[in-house]
């Protein structure tokens, strides 16, 4: 045995959250990763209690969360004591906020006072150390993820800890997309069947679709749902299903997928496909016009990553569902497709009312060698609302688009905050010489926070 069990307030700090606007970005994005918790912020002295106190303010919203990570990571006095101190402060603001920075320092020091938080009565606080446990779990380095789980499993068998660390370390396995090792394999198993806890056995299930033993896997994953009670655990189930596609089909499936809850239908019908019921297939279609945004969205993903030719007319005609999310889905799920009436369609939705759905609709046609796009972009981030020339700006960067260099350069200088750091950072995904030079430009002429984040993303591109 493995294991041995026995939503906005005014803003306070208005420096701070012009500052944030640019800094969210660079959390967002994946252009810059080293920058998260690498570079110097120099700030005026301020007391351990002060910094919490400005962290659990800045942590109302999560923009301004990610800059209080990026504020205080690097500050002279010692982050790790600082955020320790924090988890027993007298407000939830501020063991919330130390929970999630500790989470982003990444040191495996932190896990056991986390998981003594999680023990404890804040609910609130208890998912923000948890989600930091998963945090530092997820970036270790294989070896000493594998050294440091195993350590802690043996060394909380049967105390109160126990359940909630595995959990997070599950949720770890499932986060990093990496092969299973046979350790997590074991636990995952073991966790699967334990009545204690429906978050333990959904952690288990989500884990199980990295197994190097797929087909036992879903024969483990299908022995459960019959006594499995619980929709949440269910839908992970079928979720690993369909990654899975085990040949073993199951009747104890079926049933699912006439429940009333939609996503627990979605998954089921998704996990049916996979194992060879093709008449699913139409129960997915039929989602994907009739359900809730969040199943239909679902259900379009499912179609997507089976890319059966006979589901591209219900992908087409989600293209023309009333909610954005939906036209998003479908969007993407187009690029799973060859067929000319994908182009015409994505021609089509460059012209949608919603800037999101044009940006997404000119990236997919980028990634696929369509021409057209450039200019639809960069006459929205001339010409457009501030929502249109933002989500032009975000799609031109992933575009890596060279020709809307001189459209970025422009708005640099817009004094509209979150506009110019985005071009600043699209500018920094493009990274041509152009790029670099108009960088340069932001970084002389640009308000100061986008002249900030301009001279930081040249330094990222250059090395010094």
């Amino acid at each position: 045995m493995v294991l041995n069990f026995c939503n906005t307030p005014t803003m306070r700090f208005p420096v701070a959250v012009l500052a944030t606007i640019l800094l969210f970005f660079l959390f967002e994005s994946d252009a810059f990763p080293h920058l998260h918790a690498s570079e110097n912020v120099t700030i005026g002295p301020r007391t351990n209690d002060e910094l919490l106190r400005q962290a659990s303010d800045l942590s109302r919203h999560v923009r301004e969360r990610d800059y209080a990570a990026r504020l205080l990571l690097d500050l002279e006095n010692d982050a790790f004591s600082l955020f320790i101190s924090g988890l027993s402060g007298g407000k939830t603001e501020i063991r919330q906020t130390s929970a999630v920075l500790l989470g982003r320092l990444g040191m495996p020091e932190a896990i056991d006072p986390l998981l003594s938080t999680m023990n404890g009565k804040d609910f609130i606080t208890a998912l923000s150390a948890e989600r930091a446990i998963v945090n530092i779990l997820q970036h270790l380095p294989p070896e000493d993820y594998t050294k440091i789980s195993q350590e802690k499993v043996s060394q909380l068998a049967g105390k109160p800890g126990q359940f909630p660390f595995v959990r997070c370390l599950l949720n770890a396995a499932a986060e990093r997309q990496q092969p299973l090792k046979d350790y997590d394999q074991s636990l995952a198993a073991e966790a699967l069947s334990r009545r204690e806890s429906a978050s333990l056995r959904g952690a288990a299930a989500r884990a199980l679709a990295f197994s190097t033993h797929p087909e036992a896997a879903g024969a483990l994953l299908l022995k459960r749902v019959p006594d499995e009670k619980d929709e949440s655990v269910l839908i992970a189930i079928c979720k690993t299903l369909i990654h899975l596609k085990p040949s073993e089909n199951s009747d104890a499936v079926e049933p699912l997928a006439r429940s009333d809850n939609q996503m627990l239908l979605t998954e089921a019908a998704g996990a049916l496909f996979a194992m060879g019921y093709e008449n699913m297939r139409f129960g997915l279609e039929k989602i994907s016009r009739e359900a809730d945004v969040s199943a239909k969205v679902r259900a379009l993903q499912i179609l997507a990553e089976f890319h059966d030719p006979q589901s591209l007319g219900a992908v087409l005609s989600a293209c023309s569902d009333s909610e954005w999310q939906v036209k998003i889905a479908a969007i993407k799920a187009l690029g799973q497709f060859s067929n000319p009436s994908c182009t015409e369609q994505l021609q089509t939705m460059l012209k949608d009312d919603t800037a999101a759905v044009r940006a997404e609709a000119a990236i997919l046609m980028a990634k696929q060698g369509i021409a057209g796009s450039v200019w639809p972009m960069t006459d929205d981030l001339r010409n457009g609302d501030n929502a249109k020339r933002c989500e032009a700006a975000r799609a031109l960067g992933i575009m890596k688009e060279p020709n809307a260099v001189a459209a970025l350069r422009d708005a640099v200088r817009d004094s509209d905050l979150e506009l110019a750091s985005r071009a600043v950072i699209s500018l920094g995904q493009i990274a041509t010489p152009e790029a670099r030079n108009a960088l340069k430009f932001a970084s002389d002429t640009a308000m100061p926070p986008v002249a900030d984040l301009a001279r930081r993303t040249l330094q990222s591109m250059t090395g010094r």
